[in-house]
C-alpha cells in the first residue's frame, strides 16, 4: 500500500524529510542573515575625548562594521 509522497519497502514507510531552507535576509557577506552594524573603536572614543571637538572627525571616521548574527567584523 502506498500513499502520495511515501515510499514503501516491506513493512516499512519512510516519509519525505522536510527541508528548511534559510533565505538571505541580511546584508552580512559571511552568512547573509545578519545585518551590519556600525561600532565605535576604542581608539576613537580616545581620539574623540582628547582632540574634542575635531575628535569627533576620527570618532566617525574610526567605526567598525560587525554582524548582528554571526559577529563578522569587517
Amino acid at each position: 500500500m502506498s500513499y502520495q509522497g511515501q515510499v514503501t519497502y516491506g513493512t516499512q514507510v519512510l516519509q519525505p524529510i522536510p527541508v528548511i531552507a534559510y533565505q538571505s535576509t541580511g546584508n552580512c557577506p559571511a552568512c547573509g542573515i545578519g545585518s551590519l552594524q556600525s561600532e565605535m573603536t576604542c581608539l576613537g572614543v580616545f581620539c574623540c575625548i582628547i582632540f574634542f571637538p575635531l575628535g569627533l572627525i576620527c570618532l566617525f571616521l574610526l567605526q567598525d562594521q560587525r554582524c548582528s548574527h554571526c559577529g563578522y567584523a569587517i
